[in-house]
C-alpha cells in the first residue's frame, strides 16, 4: 500500500516534446503581442506537464516565466481549452510588475 501511495505522489507525468514547444511558443507570443513585452525581455520560459494531470492536451501543461526585472518571482501561465493564454499564479506575493490576476 505504501509503495502505491509513494509512486502516486512522486509520479512524473510523461511530457510530449511537441506540446512543450507549442505551449512555450504560445505564451511567448502572448507576452509579445498582448502584453507588449520585447522578445528578449522574458528571461526564462519553461513548460512542464502538470503533475497528477490526466489532461493530455496543451491545457495540461504549466508554463513558468521569469522576467529579468523581477527575477525573484516565477509567473505561471496555462493554455485554456479554447487555446487562450491565462496567468494562473505567481510564487512571490511581493511580485507585482507582471501580475495579471488579483
Amino acid at each position: 500500500m505504501f509503495s502505491i501511495i509513494h509512486s502516486l505522489n512522486t509520479y512524473m507525468p510523461e511530457s510530449d516534446p511537441e506540446l512543450i514547444a507549442y505551449t512555450e511558443e504560445k505564451v511567448k507570443e502572448y507576452l509579445i503581442q498582448e502584453k507588449g513585452i520585447s522578445e528578449n525581455e522574458a528571461l526564462e520560459i519553461k513548460s512542464t506537464k502538470r503533475t497528477k494531470s490526466s489532461d493530455f492536451s496543451a491545457s495540461g501543461y504549466e508554463v513558468k516565466v521569469v522576467f529579468p526585472d523581477e527575477t525573484e518571482a516565477i509567473y505561471y501561465f496555462q493554455l485554456t481549452e479554447e487555446d487562450k493564454v491565462k496567468q494562473i499564479g505567481v510564487n512571490n506575493l511581493e511580485a507585482i510588475k507582471h501580475k495579471e490576476i488579483r
